[in-house]
């Protein structure tokens, strides 16, 4: 199952290398979204897994992301 990205922005924090195990519900990345002119929105969002199993992180820890942009994948 791959997730992509609904907005523009940064992933700050990954907590989960690829190819990690992780659980259902535990937090796979942080990341703060941006608007149309770049500027970071105030705040972190965290991205649960909604399922059990391996991560495949597409973006790296600090990277840029666009909107419908893959960010990581979770294969049970």
């Amino acid at each position: 199952m791959t997730y992509r990205a609904l907005f523009r922005g940064r992933i700050t924090e990954v907590r989960v290398p690829t190819g990690g195990y992780i659980k259902a519900g535990d937090v796979v990345a942080k990341i703060t979204t941006t608007d149309r002119k770049g500027r970071p929105d105030p705040g972190s969002t965290a991205i649960k897994a909604p399922c059990s199993g391996t991560v495949h992180i597409f973006v790296d820890q600090g990277g840029m992301f666009d909107e419908d942009q893959p960010l990581f994948r979770v294969e049970p």
